[in-house]
């Protein structure tokens, strides 16, 4: 009984540093003090322990022994990489679900870009970011491909901070939004080439903005070991 409420309670703390990681109020680089965190939370060292462990497997945190903890920089080399898993399962995803998709999906995108508008104001960012998550969770959910959405989540760390920084940095909710009923449109017309365009051209919006990002936020990503193209395409 305690091992399960142990791992329940590292769960938690794990879920709720690794929001405050991909929403930036963690910044790449920087220490985390596990006695810090422990006051913060109220709980003991160990859960704090078990979720940094996690963390530190997922890619978001590095653990120096006898150093400390820091949040993990931005690796621009797996950025492209995530990206490249992102896209190529979610493009699969929305060509498989055109052969089977019917109104009540179609509602459920609507519904879920309705949230999005109605957060718009919303001085939580993240609150806004994560309802763009649950947009494109719809579509696996549609063609059964779970465990497929919990890789990209899990693996996709980098890719979504960068996200998460493009849109803290240019608050651009109108074009996200129109882009998301544009991937409506593409699959109301069951043509391939259309969703396969729109897709691209949603997933590609951060290409044109990272080497304003890498500029302005250098300290956030890890040196490359040698010179990288700045863009995704």
């Amino acid at each position: 009984m305690v091992r399960n409420l142990r791992s329940t309670a590292s769960d938690e703390i794990y879920n709720i540093i690794r929001k405050e990681i991909l929403s930036l109020e963690f910044l790449p680089g920087q220490e985390l003090k596990i006695n810090t965190l422990c006051e913060q939370l109220q709980v003991s060292r160990s859960p704090v322990r078990d979720a940094l462990m996690k963390l530190a497997t997922d890619g978001l945190v590095d653990i120096f022994p006898q150093r400390g903890t820091r949040v993990s920089l931005i690796d621009l080399q797996l950025v492209e990489e995530e990206k490249f898993l992102r896209s190529s399962l979610e493009e699969k995803a929305l060509i498989q679900a055109l052969s089977i998709i019917n109104e009540k999906d179609i509602a459920k995108y609507k519904t879920a870009i309705i949230n999005q508008e109605n957060l718009k104001t919303n001085t939580e960012l993240y609150d806004f970011f994560n309802s763009d998550v649950l947009f494109h969770k719809i579509t696996f959910d549609i063609v059964n491909k779970k465990e497929c959405w919990k890789l990209i989540t899990q693996r996709c760390v980098n890719y979504d901070r960068v996200r998460f920084l493009s849109y803290k940095n240019n608050k651009d909710e109108k074009t996200i939004i129109k882009q998301h009923y544009d991937i409506i449109d593409a699959l109301n017309t069951k043509n391939r080439d259309i969703v396969e365009s729109v897709i691209s051209t949603h997933l590609s919006k951060i290409d044109y903005e990272l080497n304003s990002l890498f500029e302005k936020y250098p300290s956030f990503f890890k040196a490359p070991g040698k010179k990288l193209k700045l863009s995704l395409s």
